[in-house]
């Protein structure tokens, strides 16, 4: 445990040969983000005319997006090469995933004002010829 805590741990350009557990762990949120995807594409179809539409479209895109990174880091961690497997771009990624999720509430948090104004919009059209 305490060598999760050091600088050499997470920044070693050749971290030797990978945990079963950790490509075990990659493998499955592999697997979960590519499910995501499917859902939320799916939901994008259905949804198509409805304010909550831009939502379904970016969760989806985060979703494929994480699919096919976590599928390239399976692919270097699993071959152990010794770059592109380092622990530092886990670090990146997770990072990444933060701050997209940020934006993607941000937008969320955001949905029931223009959801007012589109009320608003189309209350006052409806006395208009």
């Amino acid at each position: 445990m305490q060598n999760l805590l050091t600088f050499k741990y997470w920044f070693a350009l050749n971290p030797g040969a990978p945990a079963p557990v950790m490509v075990k762990g990659l493998a499955g949120l592999m697997i979960l983000f590519f499910f995501a995807a499917f859902i939320f594409a799916l939901a994008k179809k259905r949804y198509r005319k409805t304010l909550n539409f831009r939502t379904l479209e970016k969760v989806y895109l985060f979703s494929l997006a994480n699919f096919f990174l976590s599928l390239f880091f399976l692919f270097f961690v699993y071959e152990s090469v010794p770059f592109f497997s380092s622990r530092f771009w886990f670090i990146l990624w997770a990072g990444e995933m933060a701050v997209w999720l940020y934006f993607i509430a941000k937008f969320f948090m955001s949905l029931p004002e223009k959801r007012a104004s589109l009320e608003r919009e189309r209350e006052f059209k409806k006395y208009i010829p």
